[in-house]
């Protein structure tokens, strides 16, 4: 299972910036393996799912902290910025801990130059933006991932 940790979260988009790009996702930049989907700093969709994950982390954790034998790969999405630049990516092999999250860089950043795939992290709970695990294969939370994902499918 180790290997989909990494695999399946990039599939879905998970390194994704928040630019310019009109209307939702549109521009893919990074690579096949490892996207990164420019969204509009002002999508309302992106914004509720956003919304959705921090209203629902209390589930997360709890997950996370006494896990069932079929969940797995526990990740959260938080903004990374490097100046001007600004990329949203998921922190795997978690732990949670007085109100922080502490765990690995799982993507390879395309746009910000201060952190790199493999650092480990450090963030406040207040800056988480999504949250994902699976329970057997089913993708459960990734709610910014489950839009992208819709809206490639269109």
């Amino acid at each position: 299972m180790k290997k989909i940790l990494i695999a399946l979260p990039l599939l879905f988009c998970l390194g994704c910036q928040k630019g310019s790009a009109p209307g939702g996702s549109t521009d893919v930049l990074g690579s096949e393996d490892d996207p990164v989907v420019m969204v509009d700093a002002n999508d309302s969709e992106m914004a509720a799912a956003e919304k959705q994950a921090r209203e629902s982390l209390d589930e997360f954790i709890k997950a996370m902290q006494n896990p069932e034998p079929n969940q797995s790969d526990f990740s959260v999405k938080h903004s990374f910025k490097d100046g001007e630049a600004n990329e949203h990516m998921w922190i795997t092999e978690l732990t949670y801990d007085q109100g922080k999250f502490s765990g690995i860089l799982g993507n390879e950043p395309a746009l910000v130059r201060n952190i790199s795939i493999g650092d480990t992290v450090t963030i406040n709970r207040d800056q988480v933006e999504d949250w994902l695990y699976f329970e057997g294969e089913e993708l459960i939370g990734g709610y910014t991932a489950k839009l992208l994902m819709s809206r490639e499918a269109q």
